[in-house]
C-alpha cells in the first residue's frame, strides 16, 4: 500500500465531497458557495487544494461570497508559505486554523499512516491464525479450498508469516474461519 501525497489526496477528497468525477475549479467553487449553508467541508477542501497547488488567486477569482473570501484570506495568512502536507505530518495540530481545516489535516495524517496500521493488524491476525491452525485439525490445502484461496499463498502466509500475500480483509476472513 502506497502512502498518499497531499496534493493528490485533497483533490480526491474534493471530488468525493462534491460527488463528481471531473475536477473543474470554477464549478466546484460555485457549488461550494451554493452549498455553504449545508456543509462547509467542500469550501475548506478547495482552499487546501488551492494552497497546496499554488492556485489560490485563481480560486479567489471564483469566490463571490464575501464571508467565504474573508475566511479564505484569513486562513491563507495563517498558513503562509508552509506546506500543508508537512503541517499535517508534524504531529501537532495548527490550533489557529478553524476546526474544519484541522479535520482535513487529521484525516490526511491518518491516511498517511494507514500502511503501518494495516501491517500491524495483519501481523496480529496472522499470529491468531497460526495459533488457531496449530490447535485445529484442518490442513492448509483444505482451508484454501474452503475459502477459495491459492494454496501456495495460504501456506506462505500461515507457515512463514508472509502477510503481504493477502489483503487485510482476506486475513480477517482466515482468522474468523479458524476461530469458529
Amino acid at each position: 500500500m502506497r502512502r498518499p501525497r497531499f496534493n493528490r489526496w485533497i483533490k480526491l477528497e474534493v471530488l468525493r465531497l462534491a460527488h463528481t468525477t471531473s475536477f473543474n475549479l470554477r464549478r466546484l467553487a460555485a457549488r461550494a458557495q451554493r452549498e455553504l449553508a449545508e456543509s462547509d467541508e467542500l469550501a475548506a477542501a478547495l482552499l487546501l487544494y488551492a494552497h497546496e497547488n499554488d492556485q489560490l488567486e485563481r480560486l479567489l477569482s471564483y469566490v463571490y461570497d464575501e464571508s467565504l473570501r474573508a475566511e479564505y484570506i484569513a486562513v491563507e495568512q495563517r498558513l503562509g508559505k508552509r506546506s500543508i502536507e508537512r503541517l499535517a505530518l508534524r504531529g501537532t495540530p495548527m490550533m489557529s486554523l478553524p476546526v474544519r481545516y484541522r479535520e482535513f489535516l487529521d484525516r490526511y495524517e491518518s491516511a498517511y499512516h494507514t500502511p503501518e496500521r494495516v501491517a500491524s493488524e495483519k501481523q496480529v491476525l496472522w499470529e491468531q491464525s497460526s495459533q488457531a491452525m496449530l490447535r485445529s485439525e484442518i490442513i492448509p490445502s483444505e482451508l484454501a479450498r474452503e475459502l477459495h484461496l491459492d494454496v501456495a499463498n495460504l501456506n506462505a502466509y500461515l507457515m512463514r508469516g508472509e502477510t503481504q500475500r493477502f489483503t487485510l480483509d482476506t486475513a480477517r476472513t482466515i482468522a474468523q474461519y479458524l476461530s469458529a
